[in-house]
């Protein structure tokens, strides 16, 4: 199973470190029209998906499709002396193993028997979303960070005539946050007038991390429904699903559970 391919190194180095953040190695589907990944936690709280369309390569040929079991840890450490200048070549002429080359530097990256990666991440289900928030990734990154000095889940409320609501609640203290965006930047299906749900902070940090200022963001979300997270750089796409915290019944300050994809 021969592929050949080339990808700028800014945008391989960028996958592959929003992947690391789940697990240490993941299986990734080659096939004519480009290259996916979809990885969950060990939870299956959360399930992330990368999508590199073979336009995204300046090179990108094989012979036939397949799966590959890759180690993100060692290709993180192949990767970590690329620049955004970098072009870095790919060679899988065997089974056994890619070549990453970067100007004058080849590195073997030995793959990873597919049946012994720890699982595949579950089927993305068919999430009926009410509500979608376009939002840029700095204001993304900002809204995590201040709700992360508070609480440990965020609850958003969506209404038509107020638009995005976001609260962190401290559990014991009277320290509490409120950001909001106006109703210009939401859609909300028609019929719908009020959507709630709570989300983990945790989660949406490691989420917000990866992220540039300047992405577009895609946020969309639905009462006590897993959340979506999208957004693409350079033709690489992000996506995230999150599940949804139930708030229980003794805590009302964001005392939440969460729930399995």
């Amino acid at each position: 199973m021969e592929l050949k391919a080339t990808i700028a190194a800014k945008k391989l180095k960028h996958a592959i470190t929003v992947l690391k953040r789940l697990d240490s190695a993941a299986i990734f589907e080659i096939a004519d029209t480009g290259v996916i990944c979809r990885l969950g936690d060990v939870a299956n709280t959360q399930i992330t998906e990368i999508k590199m369309p073979d336009d995204v390569f300046d090179f990108y040929t094989l012979d036939e499709p397949h799966e590959a079991g890759i180690d993100l840890k060692k290709l993180t450490t192949i990767l970590m002396r690329a620049t955004a200048k970098d072009g870095i070549d790919i060679i899988s002429d065997s089974d056994e193993s890619w070549r990453f080359t970067r100007g004058i530097h080849t590195h073997t990256l030995p793959l990873r028997p597919v049946e012994g990666i720890r699982h595949k991440a579950p089927k993305v289900p068919d999430l009926s979303h009410t509500a979608t928030l376009s939002l840029s990734g700095r204001e993304f990154k900002e809204i995590i960070a201040e709700t992360n000095e508070v609480g440990e889940a965020l609850r958003i409320t969506a209404r038509s005539s107020e638009g995005m609501i976001f609260d962190a609640e401290a559990l014991k203290d009277d320290v509490g946050y409120r950001g909001k965006l106006g109703a210009e930047r939401l859609k909300i299906r028609a019929g719908v007038m009020d959507v709630q749900a709570y989300y983990s902070i945790d989660y949406l940090q490691d989420i917000a991390t990866d992220m540039q200022v300047d992405d577009e963001v895609i946020w969309k979300f639905a009462t006590n429904v897993p959340c979506e997270i999208l957004y693409a750089r350079d033709g690489v796409t992000v996506r995230h699903i999150l599940a949804a915290r139930i708030e229980s019944e003794e805590m009302q300050q964001l005392g939440t559970q969460e729930v399995a994809l």
